[in-house]
């Protein structure tokens, strides 16, 4: 079916604009909660560090050319 997420089953369960809704949704009570833990913060960060590690690692090796 095209524009809706459906069961296994053949069941329409939600639309494309609801499941992303839902999936916004999830990352603001992410974000909103990374305020108040820092072991969740912590844990939201990591991936954004290891790619600028990465990009670093990238930039100093010998074979980098800008």
């Amino acid at each position: 079916m095209v524009g809706t997420a459906a069961a296994p089953h053949g069941r329409v369960l939600l639309t494309w604009r609801r499941l992303d809704s839902y999936h916004r949704l999830q990352r603001e009570n992410a974000h909103a909660a990374s305020r108040t833990d820092a072991r969740l913060r912590a844990e939201l960060e990591r991936p954004k560090k290891q790619g600028a590690r990465l990009r670093r690692a990238i930039k100093r090796s010998p074979d980098f050319k800008a």
